[in-house]
């Protein structure tokens, strides 16, 4: 995976990158143990379904993580510091579902070099979370 570094007089408005990832038992566990976020909901099916879900749920922060590899890696990359996010969570996402993460640039602020990326991550046809992410680009 090569590190994207565009600058900000090369991006424009409509800019869009995206990747597919999976949340595997193990990035659950590993996150479950940097976080420490042991809450059953994340780790234990029945606890899970007793609450309606079809088993246990992906942290909703371990999934926005992949918004900022969105913003490091792809649009723009390496110059690209997020400032502010908002996310919303829409559905639950399980372990080992596979996932599409996009961004598009919807607006360039030339006054402080800042790019609004608007993201989503989406399992088929269902949105798992959206975003709306300010972008300090430093070069």
């Amino acid at each position: 995976m090569r590190v994207s570094s565009k600058k900000f007089s090369q991006i424009k408005k409509k800019d869009y990158q995206s990747f597919n990832s999976i949340i595997t038992k193990k990035k659950l566990k590993d996150y479950i143990s940097i976080s420490g976020d042991k809450n059953p909901l994340h780790s234990n099916d029945l606890f899970a379904k007793k609450l309606n879900f079809k088993s246990n749920i992906v942290h909703g922060l371990l999934i926005s993580s992949l918004y900022s590899k969105l913003i490091g890696v792809y649009l723009p990359g390496k110059y690209g510091v997020i400032g502010k996010i908002s996310i919303n969570f829409h559905n639950p996402l399980y372990i080992n579902q596979k996932i599409h993460i996009s961004g598009q640039v919807v607006a360039k602020d030339y006054r402080f070099k800042i790019i609004t990326v608007f993201s989503k991550i989406a399992r088929k046809d269902t949105i798992i979370s959206t975003a709306e992410i300010l972008v300090n680009v430093k070069k």
